[in-house]
């Protein structure tokens, strides 16, 4: 059974909580807290239903002049769904990454000989050779462990790491695996109808009696998400927003549009000091079959309602079933 993280709040003392070695380690420029020897095994329904959701994912979002797009019809060649197992088995979607990190992170996590390893660079035989290419805009992340990186001036294809924004790359988007410009859009969850849109004129129609999450029309690392709960202070977790909070964000004379999502609950790790987790399961687009293979991943868990990449996350290995 699947328990989340505000059950687990509510009905579990510290002391229930389990206690499991954590490995500190630097990744590029990130530093990262890896529990190696926790695996968290996923069900071969959940793999199966979110294989769907990157299937229909891939007809709605926003078209760029990739060589991903031109080849094969795609927005990238590896994306990651960031999601739990409901109790009821059902899978929920935060959002689908477009032009994910992690890779060398689960690398690290699985070991050289694991499955995950043998799945990635079984698939990485149908792909192309690329490198990774860090703009000015972003640090350093995992992507050392697992490719070449390159300074742009050699001609080979490219997985970037960039802002949407800068425009001296443009040049180089027919050589991108991936997103550039529309890196962490996220319309396609309405065409999907996770979420809805959202402006300051609907400030006053809010459900504000429901849990939900406003969030960025565009955006990545979890920035100007909003988590609102009505029973947020009997909670005890970290990670939600007030009130006055997201109408001010939401009444501010410079408000872009936002999303507003049903809240969907963390799973519960079950260790101390990071009481709610996600699934973060990594797909890659074969292109001799035209499918998308489960590769597998990480879980991630945090102290706070609002789990994602951060310095004081806890990053599992994650088995496929």
């Amino acid at each position: 059974m699947v328990v989340t993280a505000e059950e687990k709040v509510r009905g579990e003392s510290v002391s229930e909580a389990q206690v499991c070695p954590i490995v500190r380690e630097t990744l590029g420029q990130m530093n990262v807290n890896l529990a190696p020897e926790n695996f968290v095994s996923v069900s071969a329904s959940v793999a199966d239903q979110c294989r769907t959701m990157v299937e229909r994912w891939v007809q709605v979002f926003p078209i760029e002049d990739t060589f991903a797009q031109r080849e094969w019809g795609i927005p990238s060649l590896l994306v990651r769904l960031d999601c739990v197992e409901r109790p009821d088995g059902i899978v929920g979607v935060y959002e689908i990454d477009d032009r994910p990190a992690g890779v060398g992170l689960s690398l690290r996590l699985h070991g050289d000989n694991s499955d995950f390893a043998c799945r990635l660079a079984g698939i990485r035989k149908f792909w192309p050779d690329f490198r990774y290419l860090v703009s000015a805009s972003r640090r350093e992340m995992d992507d050392s462990i697992w490719l070449k990186r390159s300074d742009g001036t050699y001609n080979s294809l490219l997985l970037f790491r960039a802002a949407p924004n800068d425009h001296h790359l443009s040049d180089l988007m027919p050589r991108s695996v991936s997103s550039l410009r529309r890196e962490g859009d996220k319309s396609y969850g309405v065409a999907l109808n996770w979420w809805k849109r959202v402006s300051k004129v609907d400030v006053d129609r809010l459900p504000w009696h429901e849990s939900f999450v406003i969030k960025p029309c565009q955006g990545t690392h979890s920035r100007e998400i909003y988590i609102w709960h009505p029973h947020g202070r009997s909670l005890g977790c970290n990670g939600l927003a007030t009130k006055t909070k997201i109408i001010g964000r939401l009444s501010a004379s410079d408000a872009p549009l936002f999303y507003l999502q049903p809240f969907i609950q963390p799973m519960s790790s079950g260790i101390a000091g990071y009481a709610s987790m996600m699934y973060r399961i990594f797909f890659g687009y074969v292109p001799t079959s035209r499918s998308w293979l489960c590769l597998g991943g990480c879980a991630t868990a945090r102290s706070s309602f609002k789990i994602h990449g951060a310095e004081d996350s806890l990053f599992l290995p994650l088995r496929l079933e």
